[in-house]
């Protein structure tokens, strides 16, 4: 037995057609880019599906404005100065940078060396105050390129923080705390 179409779906298909027709032509208008041998052009497409070319940018980068007033042209101009900014604080800063002596391998490295923070257990088994500020200062001590910066020790030993030399390249602060570890001795006799 065949199935007849009743009449509200033959008219509710026909209003679906017409909405898509509707909508697809509403969507014809708007903009078109194409890329031609690595550049970009942009085009309005207006409703009736005419092209008219907007800007376009060259391989280098290059962008003509064919119509200034156009909206899409004026955001490509607004992006464009604001690339061009960006690149220029970009060179600035490089050069600012390249003007700046640079460090050699041989040369020192002149440290700051703050005093320890110790935790409390660590402050208990401290037997003499500074022991641990000396030991971790003769470390940076022994080393040929590191070089402390001259600070009062005295200081430090009290747990006052040294004045900071302007000289200083790098401000090194650390904390010393004591963990207990258990284990098994493997040589037993």
């Amino acid at each position: 037995m065949p199935l007849k179409s009743s009449r509200p779906m033959t008219t509710l298909r026909s209003y679906c057609v017409a909405v898509l027709c509707l909508s697809l032509t509403a969507c014809a208008g708007g903009y078109y880019t194409s890329k031609i041998n690595g550049g970009k052009q942009v085009y309005r497409v207006d409703e009736q599906g005419a092209k008219t070319l907007v800007y376009e940018t060259d391989q280098n980068g290059h962008t003509t404005i064919h119509d200034a007033e156009d909206p899409m042209a004026k955001r490509q101009v607004a992006a464009q100065e604001m690339g061009e900014q960006i690149r220029a604080k970009k060179a600035a800063r490089l050069e600012t940078l390249s003007a700046v002596p640079k460090r050699q391998s041989q040369d020192s490295i002149y440290v700051n060396l703050a005093p320890p923070v110790l935790d409390g257990k660590m402050q208990q088994a401290e037997k003499s105050k500074g022991a641990v500020a000396q030991q971790i200062r003769n470390e940076f001590a022994s080393d040929p390129i590191i070089k402390l910066a001259p600070g009062n020790l005295d200081t430090a030993r009290l747990g006052k923080s040294p004045v900071t030399q302007s000289t200083a390249d790098v401000e090194v602060s650390s904390k010393v705390s004591l963990k207990e570890v258990y284990g098994v001795n493997g040589t037993c006799q």
